[in-house]
């Protein structure tokens, strides 16, 4: 059962990083618009996983602020 979730897994990652370089080596997005929205989705789907699991959604003290003013 590990051997099998360890390949379904390895392919997964592989899928993925196919499907990320296709719109970057075709020009159809550029490499920041990319990368922006792939660190959206992430943090948007951590934010959800945390709700579910009742741990309650991360508070933006000052160091959160800090760290988003890097992208404005």
């Amino acid at each position: 059962m590990t051997l099998l979730l360890t390949l379904l897994a390895r392919a997964a990652f592989a899928g993925n990083a196919i499907r990320c370089r296709l719109p970057l080596g075709t020009g159809a997005i550029h490499a920041v618009s990319f990368t922006s929205v792939r660190l959206g989705t992430r943090a948007l789907t951590l934010a959800c996983i945390l709700a579910v699991h009742d741990r309650g959604l991360p508070r933006l003290d000052s160091h959160w602020r800090s760290a988003l003013a890097l992208f404005g």
